[in-house]
């Protein structure tokens, strides 16, 4: 087992109540199973983060240590190292 931390913004953060958290995941555990352990933890979050298919919205900007997830060369399947920090950040609008 390692240790991530997850960091919640707006609206996230209100969802949940919570600004960050720790989560305890299997050393072989890449970023979507943590979001999916996540969602098990907080159903609340699906409706906001998953498609009906439970494919995860394009609007969804997940973070994995400062770097948008959708430039790592293995994007949702980038496998955790301990320590690890998430940030979940909701799509921002106005004009």
């Amino acid at each position: 087992m390692i240790r991530i931390r997850l960091h919640f913004f707006a609206t996230y953060y209100s969802l949940i109540g919570k600004r960050q958290l720790e989560l305890d995941v299997a050393s072989d555990c890449d970023v979507r199973t943590a979001i999916d352990h996540l969602l098990m933890k907080f159903p609340v979050l699906r409706q906001h983060w998953c498609n009906p298919a439970g494919e995860l919205m394009p609007h969804l900007f997940v973070i994995l240590n400062k770097q948008d997830i959708s430039s790592l060369p293995d994007g949702l399947g980038t496998i955790l190292q301990p320590g690890d920090e998430l940030d979940f950040v909701p799509p921002v609008g106005g004009g």
